[in-house]
This record gives C-alpha cells, sequence and structure tokens, in this order.
C-alpha cells in the first residue's frame, strides 16, 4: 500500500481548489506542490474547495508540522487539525498531501489505492520513517503536543551506564561466644543494611547471654552477666557463582552489665563496651534473595573489664580476645 501510496503522489493530475497559507515561516513542507499531489490521490480533476494551514518548527533534528484544514461544509463545526512529526521533509509533504486527500474525499482515496495495489506493474517502494499523526491539545494550529513518537539520533551522545543500585538486606545470626562472659555464652544478632554486588554495610543490635559468673574464692558468690550492644559493620564482598566470602571490620558499642548474686546486699552494675571486630563471613546463595552461611568475629574490647567482689574477690574478667563462630541467614529485599 506504501508503494501504491508514492506512485500517486508522483503522477501528474490538474490541482483542486486548495488555498494555502502558512502560521509560520515557510519551511520543510513543499506547500506549492500539495494542489497536485492530493489531487493525485483522488483521482479525481475537480475536488472540493479548501483552505489548509500550515506550520512548521523544528525540535533538534525533528520536524514538527501542524495543520489546519477548513472546507465549505465544515463552516459549522470545528476545522481539522494535526500535527505531523518527522525527520524527512519529502515524508511530512507527502503526509500532508495524504491527510488532505482524505478529509476532501475519502472514498474516491481508498477506490484509487486499490485500483493501483492491484497493478502488477507499480514498483513497491518502502516509505524512509514511519510518521505518528495526533491531535493537539490546544486549537492553536501553531502548537504542538509532546511527540508521541521519537525517531533515535545515531549522533546524539549515548546515555550513561547506570550504577548498580544498593539493595536492601536483613539478616539474622547465632553463635557460640568465648571471652566475654564467664564460662561461654550464646550471641544473637540482628541487623540490616545496604548491599552493592561487592560490598555492603550494616547496622544492628547484639545480645549475648550465658551462665552465672562464681567466685574461686566462695563459689556461692557470683554475678549475672548480660552483653547488650549496638554494631556497624563494612564489608568488601568477593564473590564466585553464589559462593561469596565477606570480609568486614566493625565497632560495637554498648552495655556489659553484670547483677550480683549471693550476696546480702547484691547491686548491679553497668559497664561500657567498647570493641572493635574483624570477621570473616562465607555464605551461600540459596536463591537470588536468600543466603545462608557461617561467621567467625574475632572481638577485641578497647575497654577490659574485671568484676569482683569485697566478699569474695574476683568473679570475672574480660578476655583480651574474644570469639564467635555460628551461622547466620539474611534476606535481600527489592
Amino acid at each position: 500500500m506504501l508503494g501504491s501510496l508514492i506512485a500517486l503522489l508522483l503522477s501528474a493530475s490538474p490541482p483542486v481548489g486548495l488555498e494555502t497559507r502558512w502560521d509560520t515561516s515557510p519551511a520543510c513542507v513543499e506547500a506549492h506542490a500539495l494542489p497536485t499531489r492530493v489531487a493525485s490521490l483522488s483521482g479525481r480533476e475537480a475536488m472540493p474547495a479548501a483552505r489548509l494551514s500550515l506550520g512548521a518548527e523544528r525540535s533538534g533534528v525533528q520536524w514538527k508540522v501542524s495543520l489546519e484544514l477548513e472546507t465549505p461544509g465544515s463552516s459549522s463545526a470545528a476545522p481539522l487539525r494535526r500535527t505531523l512529526e518527522g525527520r524527512d521533509c519529502a515524508t511530512l509533504t507527502e503526509a500532508v498531501a495524504l491527510v488532505v486527500a482524505v478529509q476532501l474525499d475519502a472514498v474516491a482515496v481508498a477506490q484509487v489505492i486499490a485500483s493501483r495495489e492491484a497493478a502488477p506493474s507499480l514498483e513497491q517502494v518502502e516509505l524512509p520513517e514511519v510518521l505518528e499523526v495526533a491531535e493537539p491539545s490546544s486549537p492553536a494550529p501553531t502548537r504542538s503536543p509532546a511527540p508521541a513518537l521519537r525517531a533515535s539520533d545515531s549522533d546524539s551522545a549515548p546515555s550513561p551506564s547506570r550504577r548498580p543500585r544498593p539493595r536492601a538486606i536483613v539478616g539474622l545470626a547465632a553463635a557460640g561466644e568465648l571471652g566475654i562472659l564467664p564460662r561461654g555464652a550464646a550471641a544473637f544478632e540482628l541487623t540490616g543494611g545496604l548491599g552493592w554486588p561487592r560490598a555492603s554495610l550494616e547496622l544492628g543490635a547484639l545480645a549475648s547471654l550465658g551462665p552465672d559468673g562464681v567466685s574461686e574464692q566462695s563459689p556461692a558468690v557470683g554475678g549475672r552477666f548480660r552483653l547488650f550492644t549496638g554494631l556497624v559493620r563494612s564489608c568488601g564482598v568477593p564473590s564466585q557463582g553464589r559462593l561469596a566470602l565477606p570480609l568486614c571490620g566493625g565497632l560495637e558499642l554498648g552495655d556489659l552489665r553484670a547483677v550480683g548474686t549471693g550476696l546480702q546486699h547484691p547491686s548491679t552494675v553497668n559497664a561500657w563496651w567498647v570493641a572493635v571486630v574483624a570477621s570473616a563471613r562465607p555464605q551461600w546463595w540459596v536463591s537470588p534473595r536468600f543466603r545462608v552461611g557461617a561467621l567467625l568475629d574475632l572481638v577485641v574490647p578497647l575497654r577490659r573489664h574485671r568484676f569482683a567482689t569485697a566478699e569474695a574477690g574476683p568473679v570475672h574478667e574480660v578476655a583480651p580476645v574474644a570469639v564467635r563462630l555460628g551461622v547466620h541467614v539474611s534476606v535481600r529485599l527489592p
């Protein structure tokens, strides 16, 4: 059908009574050739008189052509308004002629195209570009709506590559702990943070619970110890396939609490807990969002504490280096 359209536009026919005027400076569209091309499309020598107003505006490599067509029979109705957009002016000229011809006599245009399409000698020619026809949002013929079709420009600068977007991560860990509380403890950790393909940043909280400590001098006297601390941890995450080995450095800041037991007047001691932590946390991605793994934390207290009572002497002293060994799971949120 496109080949027939080109053949029709190139054939010579008498012009119709089409009055053409510009609302902008003449540009792109060959207005003087429009009457002949409209007549070629209709296949008729006599067509109704019509008044065509044209406007052309350049936007980068694109042309926007607005048209307003008034016919004697449309005096009581709003005139036809269209906006055409494209890069090739010859194609835009043909498109304007087609719109006018269809509006003046759509049946005649269809008959001519059908008869030409049936002829075997016509050469099939591809149009250089597809145009989009849209109603403008304003009745003013020179104003165009936002373009519905934007042609790509090979000379335009390529869009910058997007950086990986960080994903939210929620994690839960359980470990055995040795060196902070008396006779070992169980530590539980809850974290949340952001993860990138090769790094992560986490904030969280940790609680350690263990058996009571007792004095060597008087086993009936001792203390109940608990550790409650906040943490911040940053990791580099080398990975291979579904396996990853985050290597992390972190800081813990919280409260090491001791409550005396076996005393006539027991008291509670709250000691500041400050420690740096080095971690290795190998993990395996079970699915794109869920992973499981192990953890090994080396905890170095920056403030070591020694707990004692006047009645029974020393009860507990924090080790210079503590160890946590356990498992963890985490979920990556979309």
